[in-house]
């Protein structure tokens, strides 16, 4: 900061260490020997409507069809082999998410099946879980397209 003149404040490291003892303290009435207000309750802020809930699993069905039918990218829909959902418990106090399916999804229609799904099951296994107990899934449904002539996956 600056004064009047442009040059910089300057204050004492005595005082800055006795302010910042005065701020962490308890009671903070009493910063350079001033009376500083309290500050007022903040105002209760209204509790937003909840979301419309979707019954599970008859809702998650739904939005499977839904997705599986969404052309609203048509590159990607276009260049896809089918859409790849979510899979295992819905319920699951777990879930994993990746960004996008690669090849192996694509083809396979299911999340994670490729050599980071090898992975992540050990990961899973060794935390004593299953992919049916967790519930796995990506960011996108859709394999993204690829540059013409070329295979494989894109680097993440």
């Amino acid at each position: 900061m600056r004064d009047e003149r442009g040059d910089l404040l300057r204050t004492p490291r005595a005082t800055l260490y006795r302010l910042a003892a005065a701020a962490s303290s308890a009671d903070r009435s009493e910063i350079s020997g001033a009376s500083v207000p309290r500050t007022a309750t903040p105002a209760r802020v209204a509790e937003a409507p909840a979301p419309a809930a979707i019954p599970l699993p008859a809702g998650l069905e739904s939005l499977r069809q839904r997705v599986a039918a969404c052309t609203l990218c048509p590159n990607l829909a276009g260049s896809r082999t089918q859409t790849v959902f979510g899979i295992g418990n819905p319920r699951a106090d777990l879930m994993f998410v990746g960004e996008a399916p690669g090849a192996d999804e694509d083809a396979r229609g299911e999340p994670f099946v490729g050599k980071a799904g090898q992975l992540l099951t050990k990961i899973i296994e060794a935390m004593g879980l299953t992919r049916e107990t967790v519930y796995i899934a990506n960011v996108l449904k859709c394999r993204p397209d690829m540059p013409r002539g070329t295979t494989g996956n894109r680097p993440p």
